[in-house]
């Protein structure tokens, strides 16, 4: 029942962040706040133009979680990335353009298992800020073959902050979000006719 159970992310989503979104979801990752190719993000800047259509293979912003070589001091940096996991074990030929719809999101429960995954759940770790998403379902009372599209976001202006597992095949930097099925009993979706 589309009531009971939200499936995971359908591929469109909306994107747009600011440096103090950015910053705190770094200070709770790392302590400290984000970087952005050496430079710190300010809490006043935009990361990210508005996408209200957002798809796999566009370019996003990640704020990726790195641990220095000391083993001790964390930092997270803004990185640019495409949507849609393209592992680094892929062969592409030269002309090929990569299938980002396949991976673009991953089952938390069972990330840590799948071949494409189990390698990068340690070392290759990220956090996606998607000011929500939408989701396909079946309004109650319809019937299987009249979905609509509901637009899954806070009621407030923080972003959702995505977990999400990143690789680097060849030039091609890309990431997936890590999700899970959950209960639309307590999680306050309303459907609204």
């Amino acid at each position: 029942d589309a009531r009971r159970i939200l499936a995971l992310m359908c591929g469109r989503g909306v994107v747009h962040a600011s440096g103090a979104h950015v910053n705190r979801v770094s200070k709770a990752a790392s302590g400290k706040n984000a970087t952005c190719g050496g430079k710190a993000v300010l809490d006043d800047e935009q990361v990210c133009a508005h996408n209200y259509n957002y798809h796999p293979g566009q370019t996003c912003p990640v704020l990726v979680l790195k641990t220095h070589h000391d083993g001790t001091t964390r930092v997270c940096e803004l990185q640019n990335k495409q949507w849609g996991l393209v592992p680094r074990f892929t062969r592409l030929d030269e002309d090929e353009k990569p299938n980002f719809f396949k991976m673009f999101n991953a089952r938390s429960e069972s990330v840590d298992s799948k071949p494409s995954f189990k390698q990068l759940v340690n070392t290759h770790r990220g956090v996606v800020l998607f000011s929500g998403y939408y989701e396909w379902m079946t309004p109650p009372g319809s019937s299987q073959k009249h979905k609509q599209p509901y637009y899954v976001h806070r009621t407030s202006d923080e972003p959702l902050a995505l977990a999400a597992i990143y690789d680097q095949c060849g030039e091609l930097a890309t990431f997936t979000v890590c999700l899970k099925n959950i209960s639309l009993n307590n999680s306050g979706i309303t459907f609204i006719d």
